[in-house]
């Protein structure tokens, strides 16, 4: 599957998701590589790292890490633009090459040529390259084929014209080499002798020339005939040799031939089709073979492909001539790509507004609703992470209304579910679980399986996720943890990681800390700190990085805790997200306090109270309240918070409130009786959750002060 390669046995296969498919070979790659390391030191060479797709990236990522203690050289090559966005291992040295001296350009003339050609023409070659050594090489072989023996050779004015040369030097070869070059940087005999009427001898024969001439060289370590260019430059001089319109229909031919799936029974890669209907200048199909590739990646949860994907296909549908046309397929790609930019690069990217202003604009002159669901889904997650959620109830509104009036019920069933989640966060319990059933009892599993791919999240499995907070703070944690643990269970099977994230970090993190299950958040957060970084999810990655930090406050380690709770605001706040930062700023002045910094812990408090209401969230103020008294011991503090916890009809949030006032009565002796009382009347609301950790604690104080 990484590789685009069918299974030996699929029945192995059978049951797994597409994200631990991904898993299991990246895990069985990784294992192949450690266990010939245990027999023989490994050599690694990856050449040419800035064209390296995202999941290949990824992959590599890993490697690095798994090698530090492995008999293992890894060696990497790449451009100096290329932003190598790695942690720096004390096991990785970074090492720049510089343009090659005069000793060494001599050397390499010597090399490429294996004569010694006259020391004036080394020296003209050396100041013409200007020490880069592809320049070097190449105008030293465009001067051996031309004679060696000459004080005054012409040398090539460029790389190109010395490419170009040594090209028209090949006579019959060259129609090979660019037919090959019109394929790609890597090509197989087999396909070249499709596309070039030629006998088989006389293509033997070509393909001697080319390999003689350097310019190509065989691909070892495979059982067809494959060949590859040097370098890429050379594949481009080979395929501009070419009229415009010849290289076009040579690769309209290449796509076709793909397309048919008729070299040895294989299926060529969407990309490699896509890539070709592209440079053939088939609009209409190219686009629609850069959605198809798109939509595998998405499938696969490879979204950094999928956006890439859709970024080319958006190039090619704004050259379309007609407007009308050009218009319905930019509003579709843009719909898809605003999905992508979410998962790939944070809910509140600054690409993802521009993206979505654009599609509202054409979708303003097109009487077209479908597709406009997909981008006002978009718009509503932006604004819920970045604004006020006041914000998001308004888009949220306007959704439900627009969709019942279309009768489109996949858009319906997503505006129930984001109302839903906003009623949670506004700490209106009942509404929000009202809004979550509807949704879930809603769910049409034939009609919205595939609804995922257009509104970011699964909805079923989120309203599953978000109801059980409301769930938790009306008072019904079993309830809550069912909820929580079945939306995890049909995310991981479902395949999505986006899906799973948000289950993962709202159902496995916040909630069982909520519960006080901290051995169970432990391993939801370990979860999903593989599946942020095996996908590379920002936001996620950022929320993994406070239920982390929150793990090890709950094991005692708060420098820890601070650091990575510090870490996740700090990238909530590049990514411009206001939601949950309230949360976890409370929980990082839990941790200041803990560790004795109490200057600091304040100070985080009042921030906290200041992000919560510029966010809006509002189902977690009456324990905001609940902690400011508790650290201030404020009993008519502790009193506000527990009627702020009774407003929003939260059993929960008030009875912490009441532990800590029968704490505080237990400190100061005063008001015992009464506060006992109470927060035995608030235990006699629960009818579930004996278990939980508050219950317990609540529990164990009335039977030891009574």
């Amino acid at each position: 599957s990484l590789l685009g390669l069918p299974p030996v046995d699929p029945k192995h296969l059978d049951g797994l998701t597409p994200h631990q498919l991904r898993e299991r070979i990246r895990r069985s790659l990784l294992n192949q590589l450690l266990a010939l390391s245990r027999k023989n030191p490994v050599l690694l060479v990856f050449e040419d790292v800035h064209w390296i797709d995202p999941s290949s990236a990824e992959l590599l990522l890993e490697t690095v890490g798994a090698i530090i203690d492995a008999p293992v050289l890894m060696f990497l090559t790449y451009r100096p633009e290329y932003r190598l966005d790695w942690p720096m291992h004390s096991h990785v040295t970074v090492l720049t090459l510089n343009r090659l001296s005069r000793s060494e350009g001599a050397e390499l003339v010597r090399f490429a040529t294996g004569v010694e050609l006259p020391p004036a023409v080394v020296d003209r070659i050396i100041a013409r390259t200007d020490g880069v050594p592809l320049f070097l090489e190449e105008m030293s072989r465009a001067v051996a084929e031309i004679g060696t023996q000459s004080n005054d050779p012409e040398i090539p004015s460029s790389l190109q014209a010395s490419l170009s040369a040594r090209l028209d030097r090949l006579g019959t070869a060259k129609q090979v080499a660019q037919v090959g070059a019109v394929i790609g940087r890597e090509f197989e005999r087999r396909l070249v002798q499709r596309l070039v009427e030629m006998p088989a001898d006389a293509m033997d024969g070509e393909i001697q020339s080319l390999l003689k001439s350097g310019l190509v060289m065989r691909r070892p370590g495979t059982d067809r005939e494959a060949y590859a260019f040097r370098h890429a430059l050379i594949q481009e001089a080979a395929a501009n040799s070419l009229l415009r319109e010849h290289r076009r229909n040579l690769h309209l031919r290449v796509a076709e031939i793909f397309e048919e799936g008729v070299i040895d029974g294989e299926l060529a890669n969407l990309e490699l089709i896509a890539h070709h209907l592209s440079e053939a200048g088939s609009v209409l199909r190219a686009v629609d073979a850069w959605q198809k590739a798109a939509a595998e990646a998405t499938r696969a949860s490879a979204d950094h492909e999928a956006a890439m994907h859709l970024r080319r296909a958006l190039d090619l549908a704004r050259t379309h001539p007609d407007e009308a046309r050009r218009d319905v397929l930019t509003l579709e790609l843009l719909a898809g790509l605003s999905r992508a930019i979410i998962t790939s690069e944070g809910h509140a990217a600054p690409e993802l507004g521009q993206v979505i202003s654009e599609a509202l604009n054409i979708a303003s002159r097109l009487n077209n609703p479908t597709s406009l669901f997909p981008v006002l889904a978009a718009r509503q997650v932006l604004n819920f992470v970045s604004r006020h959620i006041d914000h998001s109830i308004e888009v949220a509104q306007d959704m439900t209304e627009r969709a019942q009036q279309a009768n489109e019920p996949g858009a319906l069933l997503f505006g129930k579910r984001l109302l839903g989640t906003c009623n949670v966060m506004l700490g209106r319990g009942h509404e929000a679980c009202r809004l979550a059933d509807e949704a879930i009892e809603g769910y049409d599993t034939e009609r919205d399986d595939n609804q995922t791919l257009q509104y970011v999240q699964d909805n079923r499995i989120a309203a599953l996720t978000w109801s059980s907070l409301s769930l938790w703070y009306m008072g019904y944690p079993d309830q809550a943890r069912r909820r929580s643990e079945e939306a995890i269970c049909n995310a991981r099977s479902k395949g999505n990681a986006n899906t799973l994230a948000q289950s993962l970090s709202i159902g496995g993190g916040v909630l069982h800390d909520l519960l006080g299950d901290t051995s169970a958040m432990a391993d939801y957060t370990e979860e999903l700190r593989s599946l942020t970084a095996a996908h590379n999810l920002p936001f996620w990655h950022a929320f993994s990085d406070a239920c982390l930090g929150r793990c090890y406050f709950h094991e005692g380690r708060f420098d820890a805790a601070v650091d990575h709770l510090k870490s996740s605001l700090d990238q909530f706040s590049d990514q411009r997200v206001i939601r949950w930062q309230s949360l976890f700023l409370s929980w990082l002045a839990e941790a200041f306090d803990a560790r004795g910094d109490h200057q600091d812990s304040a100070n985080t408090h009042t921030q906290s109270k200041q992000t919560l209401t510029e966010a809006g969230d509002y189902w977690h103020q009456p324990d905001i309240m609940r902690l400011d008294a508790a650290l201030a011991e404020d009993g008519a503090a502790l009193q506000s918070a527990l009627e702020a916890a009774w407003q929003m009809n939260s059993p929960a949030w008030a009875l912490r409130a009441a532990i800590d006032t029968v704490r505080l009565s237990e400190r100061h002796g005063t008001d015992m009786a009464a506060n006992l009382a109470q927060l035995a009347s608030i235990m006699e609301k629960f009818e579930e959750g004996f278990d939980t950790a508050d219950i317990r604690h609540a529990r164990s104080l009335l039977e030891r002060l009574n």
